[in-house]
């Protein structure tokens, strides 16, 4: 079973945060498939299958945003600069809304729909977690963690007293690491810079102290004199025998733009650092190879810090944006390899080092992926998503890829209630950083919410946590644009233009129109798009709404583009028309037997009907919730009760509903804001201050558990998860057949889906629920039959047992 997070997090524990997550499921819901296991062809219309269009009508709910792409010169000219490097006007040309060249109405592109719709088919349908990123690796520091912090003492065993400096050397295109020489047993020296302001300073001219603006981490070659009391220091004239390089790394300030003043009274206090570090020259001792995997994972984990970004403006930046602060010579501190290897694994710019997660799967740093259980992972299994929106994958799999048989367009404007923009100016909205993965409190599964047993990425894959499931942002209303415009003073601004960018949203009420074309989707799969379209349809869409046996009053809304975590792009469907293409059948009026129908082209579209819908639908659920895993049923469902399960109550659905609920949202300032680093004391904040003067407090600090969408909207009663395991003494194969015994009752003139997989003379053979084979005469229909087609039985005898005894082909 996967590992469910805790149901209640105590009021003392609970973080906030604008998104939450819908939780994993135990089984990936394959598709329909033929009868050796692949998707049918694409080289012709079905006539078993759909073929249309469906026209929606789309509206903004509250302000949205979508970028506009850059026209060839604009992206020849300033395609490549960072934010701070465009002038106004080139940041205004990027800040316009997604339009076509020859329309000033703003546009919703084809490719955002398709991600958005694609993202709750998902969901919805039990698919696999496939989209998570390997690439991203997971590193840590916990030198000053406290007692009760979880990787406290995961850091202090990996590092121990094992550190040691050398420098960096290069041989092809692998990294090694030539031991510095040592001095009392130490490869590498403390010393305070207060010691070196009182001594050294005069024979330090290009030393930065930390307290200054430009301060940036440095190597500095020096001369060094050792004797039992000082340590003197010098770049020029020799003060000793001994050559080095005086370190120094981040002051732990570098984000922060406070006065000189501000920054040396946060220096004397827990917030800075204190030493600076010396490294000797180095030694004849055999060079040490870095191991190729943990250069890479260091690489495709560099931080802002680590890349100098912080540092851009400054001359005297020694970080590269792809490696680091690898360099050839370069000071670098390292943990000794184990007796059992030869390879150093970590390694990094100062003693205090950034280690990283290792993952129990491969003994590599640990990413995401790591936590994607694997019987829901990336595999071969076709589920449903992959069967309406296509796939790739890599060169080992059996079917490489797989076209899609869906096509959306892009949606034009239709109209609006007062007007398109939400301001006729370009505005900066407030930054929108969020924690990463790396907050593993918020990101990954936590069956209890004590700081010092919370799991994390050193953790055991599938027994101890998984990720916490799909990602999505709560609703926030109709926000204004108070709530989304920055209130700071346009020179701090500026000041941070790395930070910032420029936007110009579209208003709340502003419809638009788009296409969605599909081609051979099966019921199960037409149902899957129509349950998504209909779900946030208006309460004037009774009939429609009620297919999803949804409360009439409740309102629903997806969100699309930029700003989410601001309450921007919530967008709602506000009606959808069905047609259906009929091109297969060679009767009169449809098309390809005719070039027009009047005055208009011949199509073979015709308008579905309501119960086409309602059929379409209602396959999709049964068919979803008759094949997912029992574990994610909820606790008090009877599988022998005769009322179907409606896709609604599954427990995961019903977070998912949560999320997107339109008319009911937690309290936006309290329950759905950002933690922060530096919170007000003078607001409400979480955690508690370091001191009973500090002014701000970091709200992180006390790892804070996210809880379910449940216990932030208050209806903890409605969690209706399965938490423990089913009885040991039934296999979980056992328990799977008793499900679909009790939900298979068979009666006489049953209607099923099937597969023909054997033609023998008049006799055809038929296998429905999986493993189901039935075989019987079909003489008169024999010629409109082939292998390999999807059709519907009728039960026409059944055994003693009750089981089925013949069947006969339906046609309806």
């Amino acid at each position: 079973m996967i590992p469910r997070h805790i149901k209640e997090v105590s009021p003392q524990r609970k973080a906030v945060a604008p998104y939450n997550f819908v939780e994993l499921h135990n089984k990936v819901v394959p598709a329909e498939l033929e009868a050796d296991g692949s998707l049918r062809a694409h080289d012709r219309y079905y006539s078993d299958r759909y073929t249309g269009k469906i026209v929606c009508t789309l509206k903004t709910e509250s302000p949205l945003y979508t970028r506009c792409g850059l026209n060839k010169d604009d992206f020849a000219n300033f395609g490549d600069k960072s934010n701070e490097e465009l002038t106004s006007e080139e940041r205004e040309k990027y800040a316009q809304f997604f339009q076509h060249p020859n329309n000033e109405n703003p546009v919703l592109p084809g490719s955002s729909l398709r991600g958005m719709f694609r993202n709750i088919v998902e969901i919805i349908s039990f698919s696999k977690i496939e989209r998570v990123s390997e690439q991203d690796k997971f590193f840590f520091r916990a030198v000053a963690a406290e007692s009760d912090d979880p990787l406290g003492n995961i850091y202090k065993d990996t590092i121990k007293n094992s550190v040691k400096a050398g420098y960096l050397e290069k041989r092809g295109d692998k990294w090694f690491i030539r031991p510095a020489t040592e001095h009392n047993n130490k490869s590498f020296l403390k010393i305070k810079e207060q010691d070196i302001n009182d001594i050294n300073r005069a024979n330090l001219p290009s030393l930065i102290i930390m307290e200054k603006d430009e301060y940036l981490p440095q190597y500095i070659k020096i001369n060094v004199k050792l004797d039992e009391e000082n340590i003197i220091v010098s770049e020029g004239e020799v003060v000793g025998s001994r050559q080095g390089y005086l370190v120094t790394s981040g002051n732990m300030l570098e984000t922060l733009n406070v006065t000189e003043a501000e920054r040396r009274r946060l220096l004397r206090r827990k917030e800075g650092r204190k030493n600076h570090y010396i490294v000797l020259e180095r030694s004849k001792a055999p060079a040490l190879e870095i191991s190729e995997d943990a250069i890479r994972d260091y690489c495709n984990a560099l931080t802002d810090f680590q890349q100098g970004k912080l540092f851009e403006d400054n001359p005297r930046n020694k970080f590269s944006k792809s490696m680091g602060f690898l360099k050839l010579d370069r000071p670098v501190f390292y943990c000794t390899p184990e007796e059992s290897s030869s390879v150093v694994t970590l390694f990094g710019q100062s003693p205090n080092f950034r280690i990283p997660y290792l993952s129990k799967n491969t003994g590599r740093a640990a990413s995401a992926v790591d936590f994607v259980p694997k019987q829901i992972g990336k595999s071969e299994i076709i589920d449903i998503t992959d069967a309406i929106f296509g796939f790739v994958r890599d060169k080992k799999a059996k079917e490489q890829s797989r076209a899609g048989r869906v096509f959306f367009s892009d949606a034009l404007y239709k109209g609006d209630e007062d007007g398109i923009w939400l301001t006729n100016d370009i505005i900066t909205p407030r930054i929108l950083a969020s924690p990463k993965p790396t907050t593993f409190q918020h990101y990954l599964v936590q069956k209890e919410c004590n700081k010092e047993n919370l799991k994390h990425y050193a953790s055991d894959p599938d027994v101890d946590t998984v990720i916490r499931g799909h990602k999505l942002y709560w609703h926030k209303g109709d926000v204004r644009i108070e709530k989304i415009r920055e209130n700071l003073p346009e020179e701090e601004i500026e000041n941070k233009q790395s930070q910032y960018t420029k936007i110009k949203p579209i208003k709340s009420g502003v419809t638009f129109e788009f296409t969605i074309s599909f081609e051979n989707l099966t019921d199960v799969e037409l149902g899957a798009l129509l349950w998504t379209l209909s779900l946030t349809l208006p309460v004037g869409e009774k009939e429609k709404r009620q297919l999803l046996s949804l409360d009439a009053k409740e309102r629903y809304s997806f969100s699309l583009g930029m700003g989410k975590p601001l309450g921007m792009g919530a967008v709602g469907i506000e009606k959808y028309e069905l047609h259906l293409n009929e091109r297969y059948r060679n009767e009169p009026k449809q098309r390809y037997t005719k070039l027009f129908d009047g005055d208009k082209w011949l199509i073979g579209d015709r308008p579905a009907t309501h119960d086409e819908c309602a059929n379409c639908i209602n396959r999709f659920e049964d068919y979803i919730t008759s094949e997912i895993n029992k574990l994610d049923y909820p606790q008090d469902y009877n599988v022998t009760e005769t009322e179907k399960l409606k896709l609604k109550d599954i427990p995961r659905i019903k977070m998912l509903l949560l999320m997107l609920r339109w008319d009911k949202y937690p309290p936006v300032d309290i329950r759905t804001r950002y933690m922060e680093i530096k919170r007000s004391v003078r607001e409400s904040y979480l955690c508690n201050p370091v001191k009973a003067e500090d002014e701000t407090v970091n709200e992180y600090k006390c790892r804070l558990v996210l809880p379910s969408p449940f216990q932030v909207m208050d209806i903890q009663g409605q969690d209706n998860r399965i938490h423990t395991e089913p009885d040991e003494s039934i296999s979980l194969e056992q328990e799977t057949n008793q499900v679909k015994t009790a939900l298979s009752h068979f009666t006489i003139g049953q209607i099923l889906d099937a597969t023909i997989t054997k033609i023998k003379g008049n006799d055809v053979t038929y296998k429905f629920l999986d493993n189901k084979n039935r075989t019987t005469g079909e003489k008169k229909k024999i010629k409109s039959l082939q292998e390999g087609q999807a059709v519907k039985i009728k039960v026409t005898d059944l055994k003693e047992d009750g089981d089925v005894k013949n069947v006969k082909l339906y046609l309806g």
